[in-house]
């Protein structure tokens, strides 16, 4: 009975350590990119908003202090990119393609746009 434990016991931790190795499979992609201004300084609190043309869905980031952003969870297709942060124009990008276990990497430059005043 000892012999037989020891054994099931051996067999059950071969099945589990094998387990740790499968990946779950996804269905979504990600974007990421780096957003500078057109000096080459990189652009914090950029706003980056990925649209999927097909549903309308909306994903967005803010890139960081090192203006980097990661938008992920993405659905896979084609997607509509916008990045925008006051006092710069705003940016358009068209057919990112979005592929299954894919971060497609997109940096942006942004300029600086016209100063406006409401009263």
């Amino acid at each position: 009975v000892r012999t037989l434990t020891r054994a099931a016991l051996t067999a059950l931790l071969v099945v589990a350590g094998s387990l740790g190795s499968l990946h779950a499979q996804t269905t979504t992609g990600g974007l990421t990119g780096v957003i500078r201004d057109s000096d080459g300084a990189v652009v914090p609190g950029a706003t980056v908003k990925a649209t999927a043309t097909a549903t309308g869905t909306v994903l967005m980031a803010v890139s960081d202090e090192t203006g980097q952003y990661v938008v992920r969870g993405l659905p896979v297709g084609s997607y509509q990119v916008l990045v925008e942060l006051a006092g710069f124009s705003t940016v358009q990008v068209e057919n990112v393609v979005v592929r299954v276990n894919e971060e497609v990497r997109l940096d942006v430059t942004l300029k600086v746009g016209n100063l406006t005043e409401s009263v």
